[in-house]
């Protein structure tokens, strides 16, 4: 589902631009029957990911590159017409949190923001489709009860990326941060508490919120944030009008797959020092079979870096693809040094995984109808 987009407009006049300028200071507005916050503008950078507000600013500067002395090119920031740029989570635009049930249709949720701006600052906005994206952000969530959640994430200690180097944050997150996209798994659990519990508290009942924050603490949250290099890269340039579901979610699970060792087209994953022997038993000889556990048993304890140093080249890489094929994980294995704890046999973050929480909710369904293109 999509959550946060960053969004580039193309050229507007400096009369709109002056408009949404003298209204931007920051603009909100409160559901009067619930008192629920609908949305709230902000001029100013959001804080991060978690950041409920949406920012909007007026820019009259653009990076261009310029042919030097001796063929050189560089990028200078020169004066140009004003633009706007717009960022913020679509999905908490529309249910006031990002649980689960956001929207699957990356062109009509663009759509629909930048209208919903439009609308909240009183003005006429380009039309969506012209808009560049500068940054998609598209999340999974995986329902496991809250042992099961925080151990997988300890499971992830051993976790690798080729080329980055995964930051992790104790019991509840990995990010693995990169010039082109970024990964980050989480508990929601105590990220809601945090970031969007004392917000939502102030305009909900207390049962409301207590729902909400019991339903967080059972969901494991995936995120790929695919940035504007990335984008240009694949579509140049990347206009809102030709976004797909297909070529974002494949860049999803390319990239959950570089981190978890996992692909949509292998078995169904084994993970458990049992299930492992007996599965490489079944796909490959004794010997071979004896030699793959080794290495299993390596990746799972000390990880991928200590072992690769252990091994020829040939034989770490050899040895991590076959592993692969045969769909045996070695994060949250119940050998590793960290105590993991159990998890679902099974258990997977891709796309493909059955304890993966699909659907739109019904109220984004609602808001989207209008601008989805049948």
């Amino acid at each position: 589902m999509l959550d946060t987009v960053k969004l580039q407009s193309p050229e507007i006049g400096e009369r709109l631009a002056a408009a949404i300028e003298s209204r931007l200071v920051t603009r909100w507005a409160v559901d009067r029957e619930t008192g629920q916050l609908l949305w709230e503008f902000t001029s100013g950078s959001l804080e991060g990911s978690y950041d409920h507000r949406i920012a909007v600013a007026v820019k009259r500067e653009r990076w261009e590159s310029v042919q030097l002395p001796g063929g050189r090119v560089s990028t200078l920031l020169r004066q140009s017409r004003p633009y706007l740029v717009v960022e913020g989570s679509v999905h908490k635009a529309m249910l006031g949190h990002n649980l689960q049930g956001g929207p699957l249709d990356p062109v009509a949720s663009c759509r629909w923001f930048v209208d919903h701006i439009g609308a909240g600052l009183r003005v006429d906005l380009p039309a969506a489709d012209d808009w560049l994206a500068r940054r998609l952000d598209w999340a999974e969530v995986f329902a496991l009860d809250y042992a099961c959640c925080e151990a997988f994430i300890r499971g992830l200690a051993v976790a690798d990326f080729p080329r980055r180097s995964p930051r992790r944050y104790g019991d509840q997150s990995v990010m693995v941060p990169g010039r082109t996209t970024s990964v980050k798994v989480y508990h929601k659990g105590p990220e809601f508490a945090v970031h969007d519990r004392p917000r939502l508290g102030k305009v909900l009942s207390s049962e409301a919120v207590a729902r909400l924050q019991w339903r967080a603490n059972e969901l494991l949250r995936v995120e790929v944030e695919i940035k504007a290099r990335k984008l240009d890269t694949d579509m140049d340039p990347p206009a809102v009008g030709r976004l797909s579901e297909e070529h974002i979610t494949g860049l999803y699970d390319r990239e959950v797959a570089k981190l978890l060792r996992e692909s949509q087209r292998m078995r169904e994953i084994v993970r458990t020092a049992e299930d492992v022997r007996r599965r490489l038993n079944e796909c490959y000889t004794p010997a071979q079979a004896s030699a793959l556990f080794g290495s299993w048993m390596s990746f799972a304890t000390l990880g991928e870096d200590w072992t690769r140093d252990q091994l020829p080249r040939s034989t770490f890489y050899d040895h991590r693809k076959k592993l692969i094929d045969a769909g045996c994980s070695w994060h949250g294995a119940d050998v590793a040094l960290v105590e993991s704890g159990p998890l679902p046999a099974g258990f997977s973050l891709l796309r493909s995984s059955p304890w993966r929480v699909t659907g739109e909710d019904p109220k984004v369904s609602e808001l989207l109808a209008p601008y989805r293109v049948a």
